[in-house]
Formats: structure tokens, C-alpha cells, sequence
């Protein structure tokens, strides 16, 4: 399958954020944020992204694996500097990739820290059931004394095989607008992410604060996390860590420490 991906058009919008900016296709690799790690580590520290029609050795967040046959999942990432004084960016990306996918965007909620997710009713009880659409991976790394963030993005464009069981059932785009392709996708979704991120290290999560309560899955809702706690969420501080009323008072949950989920 041959794709039309809009690399120069992304190019144009990203340049005048970041002058050297690059932008790189590929039709396989490992995995983009592995790829990326490497380039840094080797000095080649420009603002780049790379989009992988395939992935063999995908990441996710608590190295879950992710791989997708070309065209199902749109993969890609993106190495920039980052102001390490600033938390949260997960938070401030989902705001940022919610936002572009604005032909959907009333039905997107975001599932701290770093996924993205949808519900759709259940059509034996009527109840809505949450889909996956959207993980979120952010890591970093140090060269010389400047950080870069390295994030990678992965969106379902198709359904998975059938024979694929998850926790969570997989969401995706085609389920709530067939006329999505991983090309177009990536066109809306580039230029948000990148220009996020360039916000991100002046100005951190605060002018996104308000756009993330609109978007919280977990606000108001019953959750019990990986270690035992169980209470109402209430939203994020301004460092993006998780605030969860418990019988015992409000308890803080920081970004990699706990699963969470909605009982």
C-alpha cells in the first residue's frame, strides 16, 4: 500500500517554529522513539520527526509493546528541546492532539497520564463501554546540558485483528469517521503536537489547565489505582499529578508511579 503523506505541508507549518526542523518517513523501523534516542546521543540534536508507516519493537508507556501493519496505526514521534523546570507535557499533548481531531473532539477524553480514549455504546446493554484511541509516550534525555523530549504518538486509524484480546477494547478513528487515513491524520495532528510543545517550555501546563478539566476522564469518577487506592478523582495540581479523594483526605499520584482506571 502506497501512501501520500503530507511531509512538506507539516514542514512548512513547523519551520517557523523551529527553523531546523526536519521532517522523516520511513516505510519500517523499530520504533521511532528508539530511533530518536539514538540520533540524540550521537549530537544530532535539531527538532525532528519521525513517522514509520511500520513498527517491529514498538514502546509504550510501562514498556508495553505497540505494533500495527502499515495504515492501521499511525506512528510517529517527535524529538525537541524541553525546559525541564516545566511537568506535565503529556497532559498539555492530549489537550493538543484532542484539539486537531476536532471533527471528534466532543467525544474525546483524556485518561491520565498519557492515553486518550472514547466511549461507544455497548450494543447488547446500551452501556457505554471506553476504547483506547491514542497513546501518548514522553521520554527524555540529557546531551551536553540541554534536554530533549523525545514523544511518541500512536494513533488507531483501523480495528485490530480479531484475534487481538486487551484490557481495554482498542478504539479508532474509522469507528468515529470512516473518512480518516493515517496521512490525514497525521496533517491535523503534526503542526498541534509541535507547536504544543514549543508553548510547552515557555509557558508549562497552566494555560492548559482549563482546556484539561473539559477533557478529564477521571474527574469526578470512581478509581482505584495499581497499589490500592480507591476515591473520586479530582483533577490535577499544577505539577499534572493526579488528586484523588480518598476516605483518608486527598492523595497525589505523580506521572509512572500507579495505574489508575474507573471502577
Amino acid at each position: 500500500m502506497k501512501f501520500n503523506w503530507p511531509a512538506e505541508s507539516i514542514w512548512e507549518q513547523i519551520q517557523p517554529v523551529w527553523p531546523d526542523f526536519t521532517i522523516d518517513i520511513v516505510s519500517q523501523t523499530d520504533s521511532t522513539n528508539t530511533q530518536l534516542l539514538q540520533r540524540i546521543r550521537s549530537g544530532q540534536t535539531a527538532p525532528v520527526m519521525l513517522v514509520a508507516e511500520t513498527q517491529t519493537a514498538g514502546r509504550g508507556r510501562m514498556g508495553k509493546a505497540w505494533a500495527s501493519q502499515a495504515g492501521d496505526t499511525l506512528m510517529f514521534s517527535l524529538a525537541a528541546p524541553l525546559n525541564p523546570e516545566q511537568h506535565g507535557l503529556s497532559l498539555v499533548l492530549g489537550c493538543a492532539v484532542i484539539t486537531a481531531l476536532d471533527t471528534i473532539g466532543q467525544k474525546l477524553k483524556i485518561k491520565w497520564p498519557n492515553d486518550i480514549w472514547y466511549a461507544q455504546p455497548d450494543p447488547n446493554t446500551g452501556q457505554n463501554l471506553w476504547h483506547k484511541l491514542v497513546g501518548i509516550l514522553v521520554e527524555t534525555i540529557l546531551y551536553g546540558r540541554q534536554r530533549y523530549a523525545v514523544i511518541g504518538i500512536g494513533i488507531n486509524i483501523n480495528p485490530p485483528p480479531q484475534q487481538s484480546t486487551y484490557h481495554t477494547p482498542p478504539g479508532y478513528l474509522k469507528q468515529l469517521d470512516p473518512r480518516w487515513d493515517a496521512p490525514s491524520a497525521l496533517a491535523c495532528v503534526a503542526p498541534h503536537v509541535a507547536q504544543a510543545v514549543y508553548n510547552f517550555n515557555t509557558h508549562g501546563l497552566a494555560p492548559w489547565q482549563q482546556s484539561f478539566a473539559q477533557k478529564d476522564l477521571l474527574a469526578g469518577n470512581r478509581l482505584y489505582t495499581s497499589n490500592g487506592i480507591q476515591g473520586t478523582g479530582a483533577g490535577i495540581d499544577l505539577h499534572g499529578n493526579l488528586l484523588i479523594k480518598t476516605a483518608d483526605g486527598l492523595k497525589t499520584i505523580s506521572s509512572g508511579e500507579v495505574s489508575v482506571r474507573p471502577c
